[in-house]
């Protein structure tokens, strides 16, 4: 999956390249650029989840994270329902995950969404303020010891809820969907997620009127956020430097060859370990830098950089895969323990960007 969407990536960094001058095929293309960088977000959180590993967390400001999430959200909603973000806040920086809150998100608008069917004038009303824990608060969430809050307030005035379903929303496996309609998972992972970041969930229903579920989420006191949603208008290009690149995908490996010369790299192809280490062996005064797949055939990309350290200790080798780092090398060791490795999928500003750092530090 990761291959499929490190090379629908590298596709769209040409189209982009290609339709610069047209700013609808940019931004069109910037929006399934999120949604890849999603959806791989996705698989990563499913592997977490399925090894019961520690996500990680990290600083990030809520208010534009909102926005664009949001927008990925409401995309299941059907246009019938008015769905809109209330959204003016100052910055809120969380320590968090993305992905995490992300599914929090998407999964509450579904409920929304289920909860207005056959409603006339049905709405999905979303809010983020920040929010001073008051008095009342204070003593009915004791564990809840922040200064300050984000509060996302997700609102819809769908059929509501009796106070006994309310009382067990987010027990696991409990739905108040129809028969095969839902697992009885969902709300309880929300609440889960939340809790892990030191927050909580609170909801609040009426039969006939609607539900709102107020989520509050501490904000956090170190201001070096993450800038996941900023990129630079000015690329770097190469100057004709050959680029060696390593990967049995074939479709990704033609795409990323493909782009890499539309930056301005030459570039040689190899579908597996021995082949990169019989071209190096050929081209090695040319190659300034090889982009290698850990995981191949016929020879494994560690086993191929430890034979080419072998030939020129000094090669500039950039690690990539589309798995988890420790599962990738399954004990393995690298040739070198602060090797980069870079994860599938990734977008080409950012192979670009690390390409020309790693050729600044050999010249």
């Amino acid at each position: 999956m990761n291959n499929m969407l490190a090379g629908i990536n590298a596709n769209l960094f040409m189209i982009k390249r290609c339709g610069k001058e047209n700013p609808e095929i940019t931004s069109r293309s910037e929006d399934v650029e999120q949604l890849v960088m999603g959806a791989s977000d996705m698989i990563r959180q499913l592997l977490t989840f399925a090894r019961q590993d520690r996500v990680q967390f990290q600083i990030f400001d809520l208010v534009p994270f909102l926005d664009k999430a949001f927008q990925l959200a409401k995309v299941s909603i059907a246009k019938t329902i008015d769905v809109t973000l209330e959204n003016n806040a100052g910055a809120l920086p969380i320590y968090g995950n993305e992905t995490q809150i992300q599914q929090v998100l998407m999964n509450m608008l579904n409920n929304a969404r289920d909860a207005l069917k056959s409603i006339d004038n049905a709405s999905i009303t979303v809010k983020l303020v920040e929010y001073t824990p008051s008095e009342r608060f204070k003593k009915a969430n004791p564990d809840m010891t922040a200064d300050t809050y984000a509060k996302i307030t997700i609102v819809d005035n769908g059929k509501g809820m009796t106070p006994e379903d309310a009382e067990k929303i987010f027990e696991p496996f409990f739905t108040t969907k129809e028969v095969g309609k839902g697992t009885g998972l969902g709300l309880a992972m929300c609440y889960g997620a939340i809790q892990s970041h030191h927050g909580t969930i609170i909801v609040q229903s009426q039969v006939g009127v609607g539900t709102g579920f107020q989520i509050y989420l501490p904000i956090s006191d170190n201001k070096a956020l993450n800038q996941s949603f900023v990129t630079s208008a000015n690329i770097t290009v190469g100057a004709d430097q050959t680029i060696l690149l390593v990967d049995d995908d074939q479709q990704l490996r033609e795409a990323q060859n493909k782009a890499l010369q539309m930056l301005g790299y030459k570039t040689l192809e190899a579908k597996h370990g021995k082949e990169a280490v019989e071209l190096f062996e050929e081209h090695q005064k040319s190659i300034s830098l090889i982009l290698m797949d850990i995981t191949m055939p016929i020879m494994s990309g560690v086993a191929a950089a430890k034979q080419i350290r072998a030939i020129q200790p000094d090669s500039r080798i950039i690690f990539v895969t589309g798995y988890d780092r420790d599962d990738t090398l399954n004990g393995t060791q690298l040739p070198d323990a602060h090797e980069l490795i870079l994860k599938k999928p990734y977008t080409m500003n950012k192979l670009n960007a690390v390409i020309q750092q790693q050729l600044r530090i050999t010249s």
